[in-house]
């Protein structure tokens, strides 16, 4: 930079009143650090810029999503992947772009594009399935979220064309005149089908006899009904959700060996503890609701030795046991998952991913149609089960849980769930989240 370059520059740096002076010497006595250098910097590169902003950028966006759980990333990608497709199709002729989409133009998307792909389980007035309320308030909630990252954040400004576009006016009135809607055709929401502990005794039955019928050369079936057993009375004893109880890492737990005594790690000296265990404590590192370990309660899930089938403690022992005499704990470290994911390809090995919720879910409902004894559970009935079967104390099972709340416990505890009546013409029973136009809601509330 030549003389007159470099003062001009300072020229236009400097203040240009005795207020803007005196604003500038304030900022330098609270911020030291902006003091200008008496050493003379050596200035980067062009090369050097682009490579330290790179990797500046992609570490902080990595760790950007640490914010939410993985499940929350990979759902919010998926809507805004999906809107954007939309979108890119309207540009050619609209000009549209996901940096000038107003509420309006989501409206549009939300009547037209998205029920072709969300139809759910809801009945609509033309009698044909419809989108489910829950299903739309969780997309547009990832969407808004979508056009946050994206810098339209605050709420949408009509006159300046400004904020984010999912957090106006109009999308809200939209949403709740849809909810209104749907409450008028019956299709109300429904709680989860409790698994009672009548039920997960029956399940763990019936893989205790394919595990006896199935030949000692089946190493990879057995292991999957191992790790299937001991993953159900996992989340029933623990009262963890689905996904929650899939992504448990071996550093997450601990065992008690005696009443009374500190906990010790799990791994990796489980073998030895796991037998002799009198408890085993799960220390979650985050959840839905309280996504950092420090807010998480730790849960004590107490070894039943009457009944060692059903007792999480044992199931998991002999799961691990499993695993170490087909070879398939070596090399594993504290943070790698418990229940993992069978490799692509039927190959005879697991990975050290997770036991995603989605596999999780498919595993459980194709055991119970197995077994003939399916009605409709998820995995969440583990969790609304196992606090309906749960003996002490609400506030203990609070903690447990992890709720924040003493209106959600109630929810979980309540052993009525709204269900349809059959057809009055027909008998057919009709969907559980739906029923026919023009016909009165009939709702009755039924004990499970």
């Amino acid at each position: 930079m030549t003389g007159a370059a470099a003062a001009a520059a300072a020229a236009a740096a400097a203040p240009h009143s005795f207020q803007e002076a005196a604003a500038h010497a304030r900022r330098l006595l609270i911020l030291p650090g902006a003091r200008p250098s008496s050493s003379v910097a050596v200035p980067f590169t062009a090369a050097e810029v682009a490579s330290t902003y790179a990797k500046g950028l992609a570490a902080g966006v990595a760790r950007e999503q640490h914010k939410w759980v993985a499940d929350t990333v990979l759902a919010r990608d998926r809507t805004v992947a999906e809107f954007r497709e939309w979108i890119e199709r309207l540009t050619s002729i609209t000009g549209l772009t996901m940096h000038s989409v107003v509420p309006h133009d989501i409206e549009v998307f939300m009547e037209t594009a998205y029920p072709d792909r969300h139809t759910g389980r809801c009945i609509g007035a033309d009698g044909e399935p419809a989108m489910s309320f829950s299903a739309v308030k969780g997309f547009l909630a990832h969407l808004k979220t979508g056009f946050d990252l994206l810098g339209r954040s605050g709420p949408w400004n009509e006159a300046t064309r400004q904020g984010n576009p999912c957090d106006s006016v109009l999308i809200s009135t939209w949403r709740s005149g849809y909810e209104r809607e749907q409450d008028g055709l019956g299709n109300v929401a429904v709680g989860a089908r409790p698994m009672t502990l009548e039920k997960l005794r029956a399940l763990i039955d019936a893989v205790d006899r394919d595990l006896a019928s199935l030949p000692a050369t089946d190493v990879m079936g057995r292991l999957l009904l191992h790790r299937d057993a001991s993953y159900f009375t996992f989340l029933f004893a623990s009262h963890q959700r689905g996904g929650e109880g899939a992504e448990v890492v071996l550093e997450d737990l601990a065992v008690v060996p005696l009443a009374g005594a500190a906990p010790s790690s799990l791994w990796p000296d489980w073998a030895t503890r796991l037998p002799e265990a009198s408890a085993l404590v799960l220390l979650p590192h985050g959840l839905k609701n309280r996504q950092l370990r420090a807010e998480c309660d730790p849960v004590e899930i107490a070894a039943d030795r009457a009944h060692p089938l059903y007792c999480c403690v044992s199931r998991l022992r002999t799961y691990l046991s499993a695993m170490q005499a087909a070879g398939q704990l070596d090399g594993l470290v504290p943070s790698d998952a418990v229940y993992r994911t069978q490799a692509r390809g039927g190959a005879r090995q697991f990975t050290r991913d997770s036991f995603n919720y989605a596999a999780a879910r498919g595993r459980l409902q194709t055991l119970l149609k197995k077994y003939q004894l399916f009605e409709g559970e998820t995995l969440h009935s583990f969790r609304r089960g196992s606090a309906q079967a749960f003996t002490g104390s609400d506030e203990e099972l609070q903690r447990r849980m992890n709720l924040n709340s003493t209106a959600v416990l109630d929810l979980y505890k309540s052993k009525h769930r709204k269900v349809r009546c059959a057809l009055p013409a027909t008998g057919e029973p009709l969907r559980k989240r739906g029923r026919p136009p023009n016909l009165k809601p009939a709702v009755a509330a039924a004990a499970i």
